[in-house]
């Protein structure tokens, strides 16, 4: 962040300063615990704890603070009626009035859109100095934080926009002027909230609020769903088909990577991605769009691409007592799920191919259903044992059971554990997938099977 004094941040957010207002600070935080003397810490309320109750702890550690109630303390204090308001102001006000990057992008999606935005983030970084959001900062406070942790010297920011309710995009990508726009795909997640998937992508759309008079809109080419979006700008559709602008088609997936023939501007080219699983190519697919839309060559791309490593708990795969581990425990819907079990019936395995799934959550009616699909994908795609922990999943065993599938529910995750470590062989490979509530990482642990 560039350097503000409590002057000027008292004037932006329309708070009242106690204090010396000619102290200076260059960062933000919302946690008490890691400020230091160059922060000025915002003190959020939540559920669970309330800043303004550390105020007087971090009296000496921190340069400036924003808070809701006036206290005694050493450092500048300025006092708002609403300390994410405030948060807000300031960091709309730094996206418009300070920023100087060249290139703004903001990603939104149902799922794939953490794993595009890094991969962006990876083709930009190629050109530009680039900002980004870090893990999951993405709702009402990670993405003021986000905007707010952009250097001076950064020429491009890839920003991730998530929501479980109508009007948060908006309100997201309203604090920053975009040059590029990016919707992943139209799912379920959160279907409960917004009632159809039709309503999904009515919220995926309020993306375009935040985006500049003639910028660009990427949009997956595939889903029937955004077939009529219409925009005061350019449109570029990628997909598996022909009808799209950038295209992907001869896939070849090895243990950690995939290599698939682009088709853009009527030519064709190859690519590598060093990781693997067909939904990544479509991630893939955005990112190449994104860098030829900024003027990117086309083999600085290719080396972004191979540059790409998974974050956390997304398809982080590796090998643990001679078993390939897939850890994606991070987060899971219809469409995710269904494609990490496909990317595990794909892989050659000297062994057998064994699914460990658990529930997945925020499904409302179709939740039901969706259980039920998945044990049908588990079955059709030739997986060769299922695990699964956690009320709902019981419908993913019972149905995958079913139609032949070696199926065994459990009802802790310490029976689970137990029973696959002593399963487990030489040359299987094991996938753990589920909602990230579900904390199917602790199975991981249990089972010794920890990276």
């Amino acid at each position: 962040m560039t350097e503000f004094s409590a002057k000027q941040i008292a004037e932006i957010v329309g708070g009242e300063l106690f204090g010396n207002g000619s102290v200076t600070v260059t960062g933000v935080s919302t946690d008490s615990r890691r400020v230091t003397e160059n922060d000025v810490f915002v003190a959020l309320r939540g559920e669970r704890f309330d800043g303004n109750d550390f105020l007087a702890d971090i009296d000496g550690r921190v340069g400036m603070a924003i808070a809701q109630r006036h206290e005694k303390v050493s450092y500048p204090l300025i006092v708002v009626k609403d300390s994410l308001e405030a948060l807000t102001a300031l960091a709309e006000y730094y996206a418009k009035k300070v920023m100087k990057t060249h290139v703004n992008l903001s990603v939104t999606g149902s799922v794939g859109k953490t794993t595009t935005k890094e991969m962006i983030s990876s083709v930009l970084a190629t050109t530009y100095k680039t900002a980004y959001t870090k893990g999951n900062l993405n709702n009402h406070i990670g993405v003021p934080l986000t905007l707010l942790s952009v250097e001076e010297d950064d020429g491009a920011l890839v920003c991730e926009m998530g929501m479980s309710h109508k009007g948060e995009i908006a309100h997201l990508a309203g604090l920053l002027d975009s040059d590029v726009a990016v919707i992943t795909n139209i799912g379920h997640s959160h279907i409960e909230n917004l009632g159809s998937r039709e309503g999904i992508r009515d919220a995926k759309l309020e993306i375009l609020q935040g985006l500049k008079k003639g910028g660009t809109l990427i949009i997956n080419g595939d889903e029937p769903l955004l077939d009529n979006v219409a925009l005061d700008g350019r449109i570029i559709r990628v997909g598996l088909g022909e009808h799209c602008d950038l295209w992907a088609d001869n896939i070849e997936m090895g243990e950690s990577h995939v290599e698939y023939t682009l088709h853009a501007n009527g030519k064709t080219y190859p690519i590598t991605l060093s990781c693997t699983g067909r939904h990544n190519v479509i991630n893939s697919l955005f990112a190449i769009a994104t860098g030829l839309t900024v003027g990117i060559e086309l083999s600085e791309i290719q080396k972004g691409l191979l540059n790409y490593k998974s974050v956390g708990m997304r398809q982080n795969i590796y090998f643990k007592n001679g078993v390939r581990v897939i850890a994606d425990c991070y987060n899971a819907g219809i469409e995710s799920m269904t494609a990490s079990i496909r990317m595990l019936s794909e892989l050659s395995c000297q062994g057998r191919r064994i699914a460990v799934l658990s529930d997945m959550l925020e499904l409302g009616e179709v939740s039901e259903g969706a259980h039920l699909g998945v044990g049908s994908t588990v079955a059709e795609t030739g997986i060769d044992l299922l695990f699964t922990v956690g009320e709902a999943s019981r419908l993913i065993s019972e149905k995958a059971g079913e139609m032949g599938v070696e199926s065994r529910h459990f009802a802790t995750k310490e029976e689970l554990a137990k029973e696959l470590k002593g399963t487990l062989k030489e040359g299987d490979t094991v996938l753990f997938k589920a909602s990230r509530s579900m904390k199917l990482e602790e199975v991981i642990k249990l089972a010794d099977l920890e990276n």
